[in-house]
């Protein structure tokens, strides 16, 4: 289920594209606020984000991406996630108000992985976060030198001259 402000945004979409701009970046910009957790990281992206909206037409661009949010394509493939095989990890902000915690669980245990919340992480966590989020990906890794070792292994193909 949508987040009641995507929801309400979807249901408007026909109304977007008479809205003025600067209406628009009074949305965008509460929107951004609200996935943020922390203020300067969010008026970053704030000063980021405006910019294609505006280059693609502020009105258009958002009515796209709106109407683009769904579930959907996740669902369809939910029951084959296990299956991949790969290394993962599902960090997820604590307090998210637009995909709640309960997702993030969901889609962990899709991938038969472990659940990182950040207990005050909001939805934009690589942006407020990134050391949490860099940290999530080194676990994933070999450490430094185990992929040296395995290519001093390998055979080693001879390069194709022209």
């Amino acid at each position: 289920m949508a987040d009641p402000s995507v929801a309400a945004m979807q249901h408007a979409t026909p109304l977007l594209r008479h809205l003025p701009q600067t209406s628009l970046y009074s949305a965008i910009v509460q929107l951004i606020h609200r996935g943020h957790d922390d203020r300067a990281r969010a008026l970053e992206s704030i000063g980021v984000h405006w910019q294609p909206y505006v280059t693609h037409g502020a009105a258009a661009a958002l009515m796209r991406q709106v109407s683009a949010l769904h579930t959907r394509d996740t669902l369809a493939v939910a029951d084959q996630l296990p299956s991949l095989g790969l290394p993962a990890r599902v960090v997820w902000g604590g307090v998210d108000r637009f995909q709640k915690v309960s997702y993030g669980r969901r889609l962990a245990a899709d991938l038969g992985t472990t659940l990182l919340p950040i207990p005050r992480g909001r939805h934009f966590t690589p942006e407020d976060h990134p050391e949490i989020l860099a940290a999530a990906i080194n676990d994933l890794l070999p450490p430094a030198g185990a992929q040296d070792a395995q290519d001093a292994q390998l055979p080693s193909t001879p390069l194709e001259t022209r």
